[in-house]
């Protein structure tokens, strides 16, 4: 096991019975599963929100989603290789959209509640050390929406992007050449694409400071 204090890692070999001692004398507190578990729950409800998914076409969306990201097994991006990571969005997506109503079927919809949600993990401090979220930062996707989309269309590489519609339109091929045009951009500026959702949201804010 490998904890880090004063910004430093260190090993120990210290079994789960010594490990709330080991904690103690190193002044660090104790993130059970059972913390990470309730924190995991609480993000899913914090960042899928109504207004994340508005206008979706039926009601339930939310919280479809928010059950699905509550419970979802992160080691399982964490842990996994770039090819096995885009699988398993995409598979994610796809079990989470089977879920919305039938009025409300929408990949879009779903692609950016399950990116939304890594983007959140990987902001928090806890559920990102205990998931070991940092190794997959350059993979994450920046989640879509018309302030990201728009904002990719204006960017340099974005120039051949069709005019951003609704995220409910939305199908896998479009994400997928929008995500491409955030690839570019992020290694342009040398960051990585999840990121840049910081800069394009709610642009007439950046434009009013």
């Amino acid at each position: 096991m490998r904890i880090c204090t004063n910004g430093v890692w260190r090993h120990t070999h210290r079994n789960e019975s010594s490990l709330q001692a080991t904690c103690h004398e190193w002044g660090l507190t104790m993130r059970t599963p059972e913390f990470i578990e309730q924190l995991q729950k609480r993000t899913a409800e914090a960042t899928i929100s109504a207004q994340a998914l508005r206008n979706q076409g039926a009601p339930g969306v939310v919280k479809v989603a928010r059950d699905t990201l509550a419970v979802l097994n992160l080691w399982m991006f964490s842990r996994a290789t770039r090819t096995m990571f885009c699988q398993r969005i995409d598979q994610t997506t796809n079990s989470m959209l089977g879920q919305f109503p039938p009025n409300a079927q929408s990949w879009g919809a779903a692609r950016k509640a399950l990116n939304l949600f890594l983007r959140d993990a990987l902001y928090n401090r806890d559920l990102c050390t205990y998931y070991e979220l940092d190794r997959i930062r350059s993979w994450l996707e920046v989640p879509l929406d018309r302030d990201v989309g728009t904002a990719l269309g204006k960017e340099p590489e974005g120039s051949k992007l069709p005019t951003w519609q609704q995220i409910k339109k939305l199908n896998a091929a479009q994400s997928q050449d929008y995500q491409c045009v955030a690839s570019a951009v992020a290694a342009r500026k040398r960051m990585s694409r999840v990121d840049l959702d910081i800069y394009y949201w709610r642009p007439k804010l950046h434009v009013e400071r």
